[in-house]
Parts: structure tokens; sequence; C-alpha cells
């Protein structure tokens, strides 16, 4: 590792606090066991809390004999705790209000010499550094599962500059990490509110005073309730032999639209010939659905091209439904496919399990309301995720030139 002038290359041991457990693992075994669990007494930090950087969280505590035989896996402010399965390599600083507890075994604990360097520093490089996240993947190769030890986090080496340098990094990427934070607060926030709008306008509707009994329980006077039978079609994608599809576009190919485009809003298109899905094009406002697998039942829709097998589209029939209205309802009706999905071996929707599905049914000026409520909210949504983005990639290239010496910050 090349490092400027004035830096130093340490390992892990060289920025640890010269004392017996600098570096920890939580207890293992039968030393925490469930049964040890209590209503009241010392807290139990687990992955949880690193996930969502909030140590707040989580019921489970022992009690002062437990937590004494324990004492060592104690978690202190300023702690880095690194999470050792799953998402490897996970990491978050220990606040200076954490409430007293114990690590459990899915934790790792470093103690910095805050005279060599700085804590948070130390956690920027590790959470998000990618040479110090190449240096763990390539030393946990090998291993039964996607786990971290406290052997592989010994052998991590760390750029490091002069410790006025360090902090100074520290505070400009925690800043970064409070904007990109605050972002992500707005969304749920935003996300919440849009369930709860979804809930509201597609039972109640907007500005009714009349309602009446039905089988879905009390509706606008004006709606009826009708069988997505009766007021929707299906048609679902094809296959594609591998070899007919490609990775880059080309003059009479068309985008094969495939689950995690959805799912995951994947830009990662592969291209098959046109003449395969005449009839099987998909426009950037018509309504897809997964069919099978671990995401059936996801609605998406945003794209055009020709679908997967393991897709279908929904086409309402317009002179009863808009595609904006069946959009929210098949998205709002995402736990009723989970329940009629549910004890299978392998998750799908079956056109059939569809067509019994009964909705209410707003006309069609309201229809065209709700969605644009709904959607307003949306559009909120889509902003403030591009914003995030950004913010991230602020941050990536931030790091690049801090954490390379390429753009200094104090000298």
């Amino acid at each position: 590792m090349q490092v400027p002038e004035g830096w130093e290359t340490l390992t892990t041991e060289q920025i640890l606090q010269n004392k017996k457990g600098a570096i920890k693992i939580g207890p293992f075994g039968s030393a925490l066991k469930k049964e040890f669990f209590v209503p009241e007494g010392y807290r139990v930090f687990g992955q949880e809390n690193v996930f969502n950087n909030d140590f707040t969280i989580g019921e489970r505590r022992v009690d002062e004999e437990r937590f004494q035989k324990l004492k060592s896996c104690t978690l202190e402010a300023n702690d880095i705790v690194i999470s050792m399965m799953g998402t490897i390599g996970k990491c978050v600083l220990v606040p200076e209000d954490i409430e007293v507890g114990i690590m459990d075994s899915h934790l790792l604990r470093l103690q910095i010499n805050h005279v060599v360097c700085d804590a948070t520093y130390i956690m920027q490089l590790i959470a998000n550094y990618e040479l110090i996240q190449q240096q763990i993947k390539r030393l946990s190769v090998g291993g039964i599962m996607a786990g971290l030890s406290s052997t592989v986090i010994k052998q991590l080496t760390f750029p490091i500059p002069p410790l006025p340098e360090q902090k100074k990094i520290a505070e400009i990427l925690s800043t970064c990490d409070e904007c990109i934070e605050n972002t992500e607060k707005q969304i749920a926030k935003l996300k919440d509110l849009k369930k709860a709008t979804m809930q509201e306008l597609l039972t109640k509707g907007i500005g009714h005073t009349e309602f009446k009994d039905s089988p879905l329980g009390r509706i606008p006077k004006s709606w009826e309730v009708v069988k997505l039978e009766g007021v929707t079609t299906y048609s679902q994608g094809i296959q594609v032999d591998l070899s007919l599809q490609i990775n880059e576009p080309k003059e009479g190919y068309l985008k094969f639209l495939r689950i995690e485009n959805y799912t995951q809003l994947s830009q990662d298109f592969r291209f098959v010939p046109q003449d395969l899905g005449r009839n099987k094009f998909i426009n950037n406002d018509d309504v897809v659905v997964v069919r099978y697998g671990a995401t059936a039942g996801y609605v998406g829709r945003g794209f055009e091209g020709i679908l997967a097998n393991n897709l279908f589209k929904v086409s309402p029939n317009e002179e009863l439904l808009t595609k904006g209205f069946i959009y929210y309802i098949i998205l709002n009706l995402y736990e009723c496919f989970q329940n009629l999905m549910s004890g299978g071996a392998m998750p799908a929707l079956s056109f059939g399990m569809l067509n019994e599905i009964k909705i209410s049914l707003p006309p069609l000026p309201e229809q065209v309301k709700i969605t644009e409520t709904i959607s307003s909210i949306d559009s909120n949504i889509e902003s403030k995720e591009q914003k995030l983005s950004k913010l991230k990639d602020q941050k990536k290239a931030l790091m690049n030139d801090l954490l390379t010496g390429k753009v200094r910050v104090w000298k």
C-alpha cells in the first residue's frame, strides 16, 4: 500500500490500545444462551444495532451475575464494532450515550489507541474505504460461510496520516454521513406517508361523506366491488435461450426485462431480437408483476422492452380502470399475494388466484385524482433518492481524494 509522504502504513495491532482485549469477539456458545436473557438488566447488543447504527433498539438483557462473567465484552463509547456475519465488515462507532451492556458473538470490538489514531477515521476506513474492503474480501476467502474472524482483522493494513489530518478527514466524512442519514430519514418518512395515504385513499377515496357496507368493508357509496377477473387481463413474458441474449444494445434488438430490473431498478440490461417478442412489448406505463420466486407479487413499471417469462403484464379494461390506479391497487395487495402463496415450496402467483381477488372501484375521474395524489409522493421519494445517490457518490469521490492523500486537508 503506497501512502503520501508523512503518512504511515500500520497494521490493526499497531493502531489498537496496548492492552488485553483491545480486539475481541463477543461470547460464544454456552456463555450467552437464550435462557440467560431476562426482562430487566444489562443490554446485549448485536448485528441489528450495527446494521441500523442505533444502539437503542433491541430487547435482550442479562442479569448482574451473567454481566460480570462477560464483562470483558462490554461496549464503551468510541469502540469500533464490526459485524462478523452477513454484511461482512459493516461497522459503526459506539456512541457516547450507550447504555451499559455487552456484545454478542456476531460482533467484534476494536479499541483504538487515541494517541495514534482517531477512532472515527478508522471506522470510516473499515466501513467505506474500498482498499480495506478488498483486503477483507481477499483474507476471508476459503471460509465455510461468509464471515470474519479476528485473524482476518489483525492482518489488515491502514493508511495513517498525522493525527490532526485524520481528525479533519473524519470530520469531513462524518458531515457527509450526516447529510446521507438525514436524506435517508426523509425518504423513510415519505414512504410511511405514501403507505398511509394509499391505505386511506384506496379505501375511503377523496372527500366522501356517504358510505355503504361491502364485502371489503365500508366503502364510498358511489364505488363498486369487482373481481380482478372482470377488469384486468394478464400476459406472461417469454423464455429466451441464453444464446440469443446479448449484453449490449444492437439494432434490431430490444431490452429483455428481468426480475432484477424491476425489484432492484437494475440498469444491467440484456437484449434479445425484437422478432421474438412482438406480442410481449412493454411500455413505460405498463404494470408489471413478478410471478415466480422470492419476490413474487412485486409490482413495478418504468421500462420498455420484452418481458422475461417470470414476469407478467397487467392490462386494465380502460373503460373501467386506469393503469395508474391498478398499479397502486396491486402495490397495496402485496401482503394479500404473500398469504395466497404461503406454504408452497416455490412462491408463484397463478392467474386464477388473481382473478378471484376483489377490489373496490371508484369512478374513473376519482381514480385519476387518487393516482395523482399518490404519484406526487412517489415523485418526491424519487427526487430524494436521486439526491441520496448523488450524496453517496460525492462521499465516495471525497474518500478517494482524502484517503489517498490526493487532496490534503491539513499539513
